[in-house]
C-alpha cells in the first residue's frame, strides 16, 4: 500500500499475527483505549501486530524515525477476514532498495540510553513472539532478592498486590518486572509519578513504565498489567527502607 494522505485500511485476523513492513525504522501511536487488545512491537522498519480480540475500526498513528513524516492507519479485527501475513507499506517518497533488502538503520537505538534499551528488550522478551526479539549484546538475568508481594513497598498509594516477575541486567542498570494485579472495583489510571521507591532514586535516576496505561476492576480482563522498573542496579536496593510484610 502507497501513503497518499488517506488512511490505510487493515483487516487484522483474531490472534493472527501480522507484519507490517515500511520503508525505515517507525514507532507507533496507539490510542490507550486499544492497548489491552491489541499487541503492537515495532522492531526497525517492521511491526508486528496481532488483535486479542475482534474490534471496530480505530485509527492508529506511525512516525518515520529518521524525518518523523507520517502516516494513518484504519486497523479493524474481525475472527471472520481472511488476513494477509505480511503487508507492506511505503511513505510518499517510495525508497530505490525494497524493504525486504532495507538493512535496519540503527541511527534511532544509538541514540537511546542503556536503561531505554533495556526496557525495550524486556518488553520483547515478555510480549513478542520469538522472531520479533532484537538481539542485546551484554544482557543477562539478575538475580532478584526480593519479597513475595511489593505493593507496600512499591505502590502504597493503589490497591493492587505485585509480584515480581523476573529482572534482566545490562550494562549498569537492571529492569525488574512486576505482574501487578488490581484488587479494587474502580478502573486505576497507573501513573509512574506515584510510585514510591527509596531514597537511592532521588540521588540517581531510576525509571518506570507500564504495558498498559490503567488497570479494570478486580477480576476483569484488563485487571493485570506489567510494571517495568529500571535502577542502577538490582532494584532491591532501592526500595522503600520502611516498607516490609
Amino acid at each position: 500500500m502507497q501513503w497518499q494522505g488517506a488512511p490505510l485500511p487493515v483487516s487484522l485476523k483474531v490472534k493472527q499475527e501480522m507484519i507490517i513492513t515500511f520503508d525505515s525504522p517507525v514507532r507507533v501511536a496507539i490510542p490507550s483505549n486499544l492497548k489491552p487488545i491489541l499487541t503492537v512491537v515495532s522492531l526497525g522498519p517492521r511491526v508486528y501486530v496481532t488483535a486479542q480480540s475482534t474490534f471496530d475500526k480505530r485509527r492508529i498513528q506511525v512516525e518515520r524515525l529518521n524525518d518523523g513524516q507520517r502516516l494513518l492507519i484504519d486497523v479493524s479485527a474481525s475472527t471472520l477476514v481472511t488476513a494477509p501475513p505480511h503487508v507492506t507499506i511505503h511513505f510518499d517518497d517510495i525508497p530505490d532498495i525494497a524493504p525486504d533488502t532495507h538493512a535496519v538503520d540503527k541511527s534511532a537505538e544509538l541514540k537511546m540510553d542503556d536503561s531505554a534499551l533495556l526496557v525495550r528488550f524486556v518488553m520483547q522478551t515478555l510480549y513478542g513472539p520469538d522472531h520479533a526479539i532484537e538481539s542485546l549484546p551484554g544482557v543477562k538475568r539478575s538475580p532478584m532478592g526480593l519479597m513475595d508481594n511489593l505493593a507496600l513497598a512499591t505502590f502504597p498509594l493503589w490497591q493492587v498486590s505485585a509480584k515480581p516477575i523476573a529482572a534482566w541486567a545490562y550494562q549498569d542498570w537492571v529492569v525488574t518486572a512486576i505482574e501487578v494485579t488490581h484488587q479494587g472495583n474502580q478502573t486505576l489510571r497507573l501513573d509512574p509519578r506515584q510510585i514510591t521507591l527509596g531514597q537511592g532514586c532521588k540521588l540517581k535516576r531510576c525509571m518506570a513504565t507500564f504495558v498498559h496505561p490503567d488497570l479494570g476492576p478486580a477480576q476483569s480482563d484488563s485487571s493485570t498489567t506489567t510494571a517495568l522498573i529500571a535502577t542502577p542496579g538490582p532494584l532491591k536496593h532501592y526500595l522503600y527502607e520502611g516498607a516490609s510484610w
